[in-house]
């Protein structure tokens, strides 16, 4: 059986090429919170690695009973889970005109955004992910930081 890799924040442009970067030897499970843009990268990743193993799962990784949700199913489908990237963010990617491109623009709302995904999610899935990982005694959890310019 394969590996299994969960990649938070899979619909991006990251996630996706985490995904591609894994898929010869895992099964990939990408998570985001919408279902859309997690549709298109399934296909973007079709469209590069013809029948790569790669499943979808929307969850808002800043829900605890979300998260706890979506490990449950994830162990349903594969009884294990070997790697975690925590990958997920709300920051643009550089060079999208965005106002909250600089710091002096940058509203407490927003960051009280990126807080609950870039910190919380990460916290909430290392939680269950890490469970699953001690109960099988191996995994391995990468957490990408992603800064705001």
């Amino acid at each position: 059986m394969k590996s299994v890799a969960v990649i938070t924040g899979g619909a991006g442009l990251l996630g996706r090429e985490h995904a591609i970067a894994l898929a010869s030897d895992h099964s990939i499970l990408l998570i985001d919170n919408d279902s859309e843009k997690l549709k298109g990268a399934l296909e973007a990743i079709h469209n590069e690695l013809p029948g790569s193993d790669v499943y979808l799962l929307q969850c808002d990784i800043t829900s605890e009973h979300e998260v706890e949700r979506a490990v449950n199913e994830i162990c349903n489908l594969f009884d294990k889970i070997d790697v975690l990237i925590n990958n997920a963010a709300l920051n643009p990617v550089p060079g999208i005109i965005n106002p909250y491109n600089r710091f002096e623009n940058f509203d407490p709302e927003q960051w009280r955004n990126e807080y609950e995904v870039g910190l919380t999610g990460t916290l909430l899935m290392c939680k269950y992910v890490g469970r699953v990982m001690l109960k099988q005694n191996s995994g391995v959890v990468i957490n990408i930081r992603q800064l705001c310019q």
